[in-house]
């Protein structure tokens, strides 16, 4: 595994390289994790455009990670397609079942639900928009 640092050419944070594959992925941190696809790739849309400049193949990847500050972790790997969530293991997970998994362990760390996604959380500072 590889860092970097910084430099103007900064699209990714780590490179995890062994002989074949090569995954480029960004880290970044989430205000709010339990929201929608489409929130999370809008306001990482930038990012997402960086990662996407990358090429790739079969054996070259690039993707998307984003925690939390309860180290709750999502991975989402960036191609020319809309995104689509992955497991740890590189499995792609299906609609509503990170959400109903995530919403069970914040409902027992909160002792309550929070606010149905889609309510704004992800907004960047001195926005009303995501």
């Amino acid at each position: 595994m590889q860092l970097v640092i910084s430099g103007p050419e900064w699209i990714y944070d780590i490179s995890i390289i062994s002989k074949i594959p090569v995954t480029f992925a960004r880290i970044m941190f989430a205000p709010e994790i339990l929201v929608t696809i489409y929130e999370l790739a809008d306001y990482y849309r930038n990012e997402i455009a960086w990662l996407r400049l990358i090429v790739r193949d079969s054996a070259v990847t690039s993707e998307l990670w984003i925690r939390s500050k309860n180290r709750t972790w999502r991975f989402f790997p960036v191609t020319t397609d809309p995104l689509v969530e992955i497991d740890r293991e590189g499995n792609r997970i299906r609609n509503g079942q990170t959400a109903e998994d995530l919403a069970g362990i914040r409902k027992v760390k909160c002792g309550r639900m929070s606010e149905a996604a889609g309510t704004g959380f992800l907004k960047k500072p001195g926005t009303n928009t995501l």
